[in-house]
């Protein structure tokens, strides 16, 4: 006996512990995103609802109360506040019961009814449903609120029914708060004063379902029980994302809408700038709210559309160099084409550029005339429908350079005539040896002759260098000797070979990777897929630029590209190409090779 007495208590006592386990594992904190404002992308706006346990909103939480991930990366947000309640735009459907047990309370359920939607902004949307056999829409959406009052004061007793489709009511309530354009807040508010009971062989849902259907769409529903009549039980499970509020009697409906409508307000707003492509497609948010009474978090989808007026996503510089060029890498976020890009300072246009793509990459140079100071460094952008976006830098430093020091008019004059002596020195030393070289006898045919660049052998045992061809040279002639001087054809090692160049990638994505250039065949270099070599890069223009042979050599020239080119870190539009030198268009970078010719 005392071993079954031992085995229950101690039977209770784990029963006890996975009950008070259960309570302790309710959430105590309700986080839902009403709405997803994606409308000034890349700026992102998150309205959102904190609820406690008991429905009520959650006030005062700080920027650090919250944790947001885009797309899996952890996103700093820019602002948080609470939403002023004028500015919180709803759209409800208010849900009455029109079962026959509401026939004394009707005119005051009437009044109550009218009073809580005549309390709601103009802009508001409102829809009707009213359930009693069955559950019906008495009036879809709608921001004209005379319309709703007006159906809810039609409703006499003879249109009172002898059941109530509870579940019926709250599950099309629910569909129809999650139709259309999500301009606001989505809530359902019901009033009932029974439990669901439905005609003999009529179609009824489950509780089960009811709250699946309000989960799966994220509308709460606020459920506002009249009498003594209600299920509260059922009712509790039906507002598991609202709140229940329980009235005695119908006399105090008013206090009871009137403390909804205040709630229905409350709202925060969260901002954050976006780091996604504007590339139409579906990231997840993932959104976490640490409170006092606990944490909670949630998941919404952001589509990353482009806005309407251009953004600019650029870094100004604090600071620039007087006569030193400033280089503006610019991506441009827009639903329509780019056509004009202007870079403004102090207010004036200092560089016009017409726009083929949705990037950019301007250089300008400040004015050797300029004074030092803070100055006003803008970009403007103008897409084909007119609309202007940009970015400004209201304290931009402009620095005086190395190349801005004043140097007094005597150190020039001093500096010239040093430069001056210098070259007549240096010429008269060249003469000098000139001369010297011509008065000295040769004595051999193979004899050092000025500029030649041939040598004769060093010691009689050791034979003479062979050279490729000796040709006499009858123009060069011995002062004291018949002879004529031996000349050498130049070794062809030192020719280019024409044949024997390309075009190797060094950095970025293009194909192919190494492309043989040869005399009497052009090469296009461009984002179009025809081109001999072929930029994926958006900064690249479809034909960007041009090789051509021309005057033994290989000669690139742009194309009147948007953004141009740059060999060997310099913006040029068109230059004879050597061996080693690297062509940089966007953010590709290729080497030109063209190695000297064997034999």
């Amino acid at each position: 006996m005392r071993t079954f007495l031992t085995k229950l208590v101690l039977g209770l006592s784990l029963f006890s512990l996975m009950i008070a386990s259960s309570v302790h594992a309710q959430a105590e904190v309700n986080l839902r995103i009403d709405r997803v404002d994606d409308t000034t992308f890349p700026e992102i706006r998150l309205f959102t609802t904190i609820t406690d346990i008991q429905g009520r909103t959650i006030a005062n939480l700080q920027p650090d109360s919250f944790v947001l991930r885009e797309a899996g990366n952890a996103i700093s947000l820019t602002n948080v506040e609470q939403v002023p309640a004028e500015d919180v735009a709803l759209r409800v459907v208010l849900a009455l019961d029109i079962s026959k047990s509401i026939t004394a309370d009707l005119d005051r359920i009437k009044a109550s009814a009218t009073q809580f939607v005549r309390s709601l902004n103009p802009d508001d949307e409102v829809a009707l449903v009213l359930f009693g056999n069955t559950a019906r829409i008495a009036q879809a959406f709608t921001s004209d609120h005379g319309m709703i009052t007006n159906s809810i004061l039609s409703i006499g007793p003879d249109q009172l029914e002898d059941y109530t489709a509870l579940y019926n009511g709250t599950f099309e309530s629910t569909r129809l708060a999650s139709s259309g354009a999500i301009s606001g807040r989505r809530v359902v508010v019901l009033l009932t004063d029974g439990k669901n009971t439905t005609p003999p062989g009529s179609d009824s849902l489950t509780l089960t379902a009811v709250q699946r259907e309000a989960s799966d769409r994220g509308i709460p529903i606020y459920v506002i029980g009249v009498g003594p009549q209600v299920s509260e039980q059922e009712l509790r499970i039906i507002a598991t994302e609202g709140r229940l509020l329980q009235v005695d009697q119908a006399d105090e409906l008013n206090t009871a809408f009137r403390e909804l409508a205040t709630e229905l307000r409350q709202q925060y707003m969260l901002t954050y700038n976006s780091a996604l492509p504007a590339d139409s497609g579906a990231y997840p948010l993932d959104l976490t709210v640490n409170a006092p009474a606990g944490s909670a978090e949630t998941r919404a989808n952001l589509r990353t559309r482009p806005p309407e007026t251009p953004y600019l996503r650029v870094q100004l510089p604090d600071e620039v160099e007087r006569g030193q060029p400033v280089t503006l890498p610019i991506e441009i976020l827009s639903q329509y084409q780019p056509i004009l890009g202007e870079v403004l300072f102090n207010g004036e246009i200092v560089l016009s550029e017409a726009l083929q793509g949705r990037s950019w990459e301007p250089v300008w140079t400040p004015t050797e005339d300029l004074e030092a100071g803070a100055y006003t460094l803008e970009i403007r952008i103008t897409d084909e429908r007119g609309n202007i976006g940009g970015t400004a830098s209201d304290a931009l430093q402009l620095i005086q350079g190395q190349a801005g020091v004043n140097i007094p008019l005597w150190f020039w004059i001093v500096l010239g005539v040093i430069v001056v002596g210098a070259i007549g020195t240096g010429t008269a030393l060249f003469i000098r040896q000139r001369n010297s070289y011509a008065s000295q006898p040769l004595t051999s045919p193979m004899s050092t002759f000025p500029y030649s660049g041939l040598t004769s052998p060093v010691g009689a045992e050791r034979p003479p260098p062979k050279t490729a061809q000796s040709i006499p040279n009858p123009s060069v002639r011995a002062k004291r000797s018949n002879q004529p001087i031996a000349a050498t054809v130049v070794d062809g090692t030192m020719a280019l070979d024409p044949g024997r160049a390309s075009l190797v990638v060094e950095r970025g994505k293009a194909s192919p990777i190494e492309l043989n250039l040869r005399a009497g065949k052009d090469i296009v270099i461009g984002r179009k897929p025809d081109a001999d070599l072929v930029l994926n890069d958006s900064r690249a223009s479809a034909e960007h630029a041009r090789i051509r042979f021309l005057e033994h050599a290989f000669v690139i020239a742009d194309l009147n590209s948007t953004n141009g080119m740059q060999i060997n870190g310099k913006r040029t539009e068109r230059v004879r190409l050597q061996d080693g030198d690297r062509i940089e268009i966007g953010g590709v970078s290729i080497i030109f090779k063209q190695p000297k010719a064997k034999g």
